[in-house]
C-alpha cells in the first residue's frame, strides 16, 4: 500500500517528460504544418489561433501556440492529391493583452508545391506579428 503513491508520482513524471516533447514531432504518415510565431523582437508569443484553410477543402484547421511560440497541425490526407496546392493561414491574439499585448490579426496565402518524392511533407512556417494599433477590433475569442 506504502507503494501506490511512489507509482503514482512516477506515472505522472514519466507522463510529464512524453508531453513536453519535441512539437515538431508529428506522425509519420501525416501531412504537417508547424511554425512559430514571435514578437518583432524574437520572443515566443502564446495563445496566437493559427486557422488553416486549403482550397477546395471543407476541413478547417485550427492550432494554438504555445508558451515557446510553437504551433502544430497535422492532416491524416494529402490536400494536394485533390489539387489544392493553395493553403490560407490566419492568425489572430485569442486573450487580448494576457500574452504580452494585443497583437495584429495576420492572414497569408501560401502556394504548396510538395516534393512528390517525399511523402508526407512537411511544412515550416516563421511569423513575426506586431502589436496592434488603438483602432484595431478586440480579439476574438
Amino acid at each position: 500500500m506504502r507503494f501506490i503513491p511512489f507509482i503514482l508520482t512516477l506515472i505522472s513524471a514519466v507522463m510529464i517528460c512524453s508531453c513536453s516533447a519535441d512539437a515538431y514531432d508529428l506522425e509519420p504518415d501525416f501531412i504537417g504544418v508547424v511554425g512559430t510565431v514571435t514578437d518583432t523582437e524574437g520572443n515566443p508569443i502564446d495563445h496566437i489561433r493559427i486557422t488553416l484553410k486549403w482550397d477546395g477543402i471543407d476541413e478547417n484547421f485550427v492550432s494554438y501556440s504555445s508558451s515557446e511560440g510553437i504551433f502544430k497541425t497535422a492532416m491524416d490526407f494529402d490536400p494536394t492529391e485533390n489539387g489544392s496546392t493553395t493553403l490560407h493561414v490566419t492568425l489572430e491574439d485569442i486573450d487580448g493583452e494576457k500574452n504580452g499585448g494585443l497583437y495584429e490579426k495576420k492572414t497569408d496565402t501560401i502556394r504548396i508545391e510538395p516534393d512528390k518524392s517525399e511523402k508526407p511533407f512537411r511544412i515550416k512556417l516563421v511569423y513575426r506579428l506586431t502589436l496592434a494599433t488603438a483602432s484595431e477590433s478586440s480579439p476574438q475569442s
